[in-house]
């Protein structure tokens, strides 16, 4: 069986209440499933706020962190970039978007 999970990844500590977040987003889900009539048990979800979140130095990187983090869960990955790193990633993501192709991580 699938791991039915949130995640709450906040590149910005303490500019959010992690879970007051984690119950509007476990709360959305409930209304989006009532809305299109299909089965939901909230009870069947984790939610788990990650503690291990490189943290951006500004306040206008975060598509960037947002992108590397789901990045990084879709490979079950550890964290293991910085705000030193952003740069470089930014201009990796547009090549691999002009270009059609991932890079290797």
């Amino acid at each position: 069986m699938i791991e039915q999970k949130i995640e709450y990844y906040d590149s910005m500590a303490g500019y959010s209440d992690s879970d007051q977040c984690l119950r509007l987003l476990l709360d959305y889900l409930v209304k989006e499933a009532e809305n299109k009539k299909k089965a939901f048990n909230p009870k069947e979800w984790s939610t788990v706020f990650r503690q291990d979140c490189p943290q951006q130095k500004n306040g206008y990187d975060c598509g960037v962190f947002s992108c590397l983090f789901a990045e990084y869960a879709s490979r079950q990955a550890d964290l293991t970039f910085t705000q030193a790193d952003i740069n470089y990633y930014r201009k990796r993501m547009v090549w691999e978007i002009c270009n059609a192709n991932m890079l290797e991580s």
